[in-house]
């Protein structure tokens, strides 16, 4: 039995992935990466890994709690590591490259 009601997990996971987003690009380009390109571009290309980032965690998390049962804090904590390493090496090779 889930403590989370039903689906309250995908709201959840979108109003704070939002906030997180607008945050970690902050963070990442100025204490990360010490970026100094152009905020246009970089911006751009953070939000397309940041979409395609938050695509995945609620396809996939919605498809292993709703279809196999999984627990959603547990398959979020799981899912959301894997997803953290990606989107690392996303903004380093790609997003924030010329920082890096």
């Amino acid at each position: 039995m889930s403590i989370i009601p039903v689906r309250l997990y995908l709201l959840t996971l979108m109003v704070s992935t939002i906030i997180a987003g607008m945050h970690s690009y902050v963070t990442q380009r100025f204490f990360v990466w010490n970026s100094s390109q152009r905020v246009k571009s970089e911006l751009k290309r953070f939000l397309t890994v940041f979409f395609l980032q938050f695509s995945v965690n609620i396809l996939v998390l919605f498809a292993l709690v709703d279809y196999f049962g999984f627990e959603p804090l547990w398959t979020q904590y799981v899912v959301g590591t894997l997803l953290i390493l990606t989107t690392y090496f996303a903004h380093k090779h790609w997003t924030f490259k010329d920082a890096s």
